[in-house]
């Protein structure tokens, strides 16, 4: 509900709101050339598992993509957010570093 003035309440059509069956999560992180995207799904149970992709773009270079679902399910939506995008940046350390080669 949204105070109008003079003291009256009416209610908003919100366009970000979904229904419950529709929400799901999504995290971002830019860093330089690489980005790190995370999207939650819910799976059986009540858990959250989430899909990790990181990217590399260079100017002249095709643009580099590595896709995977965290190895764990998280109890809350938030919490699979947080440590995918974790992950995805633990990712790109590794790789900076030449720890493997992708």
């Amino acid at each position: 509900m949204n105070r109008v003035a003079g003291g009256s309440s009416r209610a908003v059509a919100d366009p970000l709101m979904q229904t419950e069956d529709e929400m799901t999560l999504k995290g971002n992180i830019s860093e330089g050339s690489w980005n790190v995207a995370v999207e939650t799904t819910e799976v059986p149970g009540g858990a959250y598992r989430c899909t990790v992709r990181v990217m590399h773009e260079l100017p002249g270079r095709d643009a580099f993509t590595h896709t995977f679902t965290h190895h764990r399910t998280f109890s809350t939506e938030h919490d699979a957010v947080l440590e995918g995008l974790r992950e995805g940046m633990t990712w790109i350390e590794l790789k900076r570093t030449n720890a493997f080669d992708v």
